[in-house]
């Protein structure tokens, strides 16, 4: 099954190899145009996907409908539109089936 990863996880994660209580979340986010173009719901599932990825190893599997339940989101997470806009990358492509 393809994973998917946060670009720039870096950036959000303040531990290296721990189980982080707290991910940073910058005010300069609500400057990034690509962000304040999405929806209120969609920046709430990125945001909910960062915290998760940081306690995973950046290593998401690329299944919307366990995202969503994981992250107790009540809508399916757009995984496309954030690849598309660059917040996530999808890993593992040739291994799907």
């Amino acid at each position: 099954m393809p994973t998917l990863s946060i670009n720039g996880i870096e950036k959000w994660q303040h531990y290296k190899r721990r189980n982080p209580p707290w991910i940073k979340l910058y005010n300069s986010i609500f400057n990034d145009y690509k962000f304040s173009r999405l929806t209120d719901c969609q920046k709430f599932h990125l945001i909910s996907l960062w915290s998760l990825a940081s306690v995973m190893d950046n290593s998401l599997p690329d299944d919307a409908e366990w995202l969503s339940a994981r992250v107790g989101a009540r809508t399916k997470i757009d995984i496309d539109a954030f690849i598309s806009l660059g917040f996530i990358n999808r890993e593992n492509e040739e291994n799907a089936a």
